[in-house]
């Protein structure tokens, strides 16, 4: 079946190399420094070698098999399109992303060699503007053009993979349990201190720096935004127990904040303002982070009784988002559709809304009318992540399966790295009768969470499930043939 245009995805993000023939078998069924000296990241490699490629996307596949992931749609699609604002500036030309989010309150962000970013949810909690956001990716874009861990390990003549191995303990331990663990697993895994390889060196901090600030002017955000993160990443550190994950690989010292500064003044004021949708995705990551959805929704109840409920403002539409959604998540359905209305009303040209908005709707045994809306919203916005990933929901809830594999097939194109996407085609797949297709959905989402054994014998069923079809078992034959190679040769 076609999809309307509006379901084709417009591949919003350049994403590197498409399983293309995974997803047709499942079918079967510059801005320049102003007066600074000659900075060191103008020696950098802007692209991505082979090598690094191959390590990073198994160091990622082992990192989603051992730690929490969060599939937010409206935080990955929110994050990808900020990273895709900085990325022209930062001198690289692969291309190629992978974003992973991890489910952590903690204030964190990494970067891996292979064009990896990874994130908390919690780094959200932490900010105040979106520029402070931009500021923290565009310095890890800057590590990344950098290739400081590249570079780090040909200076020191280091194996990279048992390097990124040790950066999986530490990461992994870091997010289960907290900051001091995690700099007790970087210890004890390499013999790491506070100056170790897994920490940027301050060269590299100073450079990242100068790279990233140029990076946030170049995209029309505000480099005044780095040194107001700087200090608000300090006072978290100085008003807690153990600092921050960040700042055990990344050392903030007061000369490094007043160099930020003084770099900052160097550059013309840009007026920094946060939109609503960042506004709504921080209070997504609120409600998400809240010990319970009914202390969410006791929080945010709170503040819009305390303001009045005719109140009619861009702050008071943020707290009825949150609310509404904490509503939704805790049960409480009547609620949520009384704040979810009002939004519609102030807030009808949202994207953020008419999705939540929606997804109360199959709350609420609406399905068509959830349907209804998303298809107006994708309308005015085709292909938009978020939506798409809405309309597949609506569509399962209400028993149209070929809808929702064929929309969840076209995201597969462009997001064959999100697991979420292949363990829901999986179970629509069930649902229809097309049992090959299951196995081969699950086969990549159990090797995307770095559990190859498991991906190797989906594939073995799947190849069972479609004696008969040449196309699909030689597909098969081909994607088994990878996953035997990776497991035999692991990078690390």
């Amino acid at each position: 079946m076609d999809l309307p245009l509006m379901f084709r995805y417009a591949g919003r993000w350049a994403r590197g190399a498409v399983v293309g023939w995974l997803v047709s078998s499942l079918a079967g069924g510059a801005w320049a420094d102003t007066n600074l000296p000659e900075p060191a990241e103008n020696r950098a490699v802007t692209y991505v070698t082979a090598q690094e490629k191959q390590l990073g996307a198994a160091w990622l596949r082992q990192l989603r098999g051992q730690v929490s992931t969060l599939d937010d749609p409206w935080l990955t699609e929110y994050l990808l399109d900020l990273v895709y604002r900085l990325y022209p500036a930062s001198g690289m030309q692969d291309g190629h992303i992978s974003l992973v989010v991890v489910d952590s309150a903690e204030l964190n962000a990494f970067a891996v060699p292979g064009g990896v970013i990874g994130v908390n949810g919690g780094l959200l909690l932490y900010t105040q503007k979106e520029d402070e956001l931009a500021s923290v990716l565009a310095h890890e874009l800057a590590h990344l053009a950098q290739r400081h861990f590249a570079r780090r390990q040909e200076e020191a003549g280091k194996s990279a993979a048992l390097n990124l191995a040790g950066m999986l303990a530490s990461v992994v331990i870091a997010a289960a349990a907290g900051s001091d663990a995690g700099l007790a697993a970087m210890a004890a895994t390499q013999g790491y201190s506070a100056q170790s390889q897994l920490a940027y060196s301050r060269d590299n901090e100073s450079e990242a720096d100068r790279l990233g600030m140029r990076i946030l002017a170049s995209s029309g955000f505000s480099p005044q935004a780095m040194p107001d993160m700087f200090r608000r990443m300090a006072e978290a550190n100085r008003y807690s127990t153990r600092p921050p994950e960040y700042l055990l690989t990344h050392p903030l010292s007061e000369t490094r904040l007043a160099d930020a500064q003084s770099r900052a003044r160097q550059y013309p004021e840009t007026p920094r303002s946060s939109g609503l949708e960042y506004a709504f995705v921080q209070a997504r990551m609120q409600v998400h982070y809240a010990e319970r959805p009914s202390v969410a929704l006791d929080t945010w109840r709170s503040r819009l009784e305390k303001q009045g409920a005719a109140a009619v403002d861009a702050r008071v539409d943020v707290w009825r988002y949150a609310a509404a959604l904490a509503a939704l998540r805790a049960g409480e359905l009547s609620q949520a559709g009384a704040w979810l209305k009002s939004l519609m009303a102030s807030r009808s040209d949202s994207a953020m809304v008419q999705e939540l908005y929606a997804r109360w709707l199959v709350a609420t045994g609406k399905p068509e009318a959830a349907l209804s809306t998303l298809r107006r919203a994708l309308e005015l916005r085709p292909g938009r992540y978020a939506l798409m990933r809405a309309y597949a929901d609506a569509a399962a809830a209400a028993g149209e399966w070929a809808t929702a594999i064929n929309v969840l097939r076209e995201l597969a194109r462009d997001h064959e790295e999100e697991p979420a996407i292949w363990l829901q085609l999986a179970d629509l797949y069930g649902k229809s009768g097309a049992l090959a297709q299951v196995h081969m959905a699950r086969a990549e989402a159990d090797q995307l969470r770095g559990n190859l054994d498991g991906a190797i014998r989906e594939l073995m069923e799947a190849r069972k499930k479609a004696a008969g079809d040449y196309i699909a078992a030689t597909r098969i034959a081909e994607r088994l043939k990878l996953f035997q190679e990776w497991k035999r040769n692991p990078p690390f």
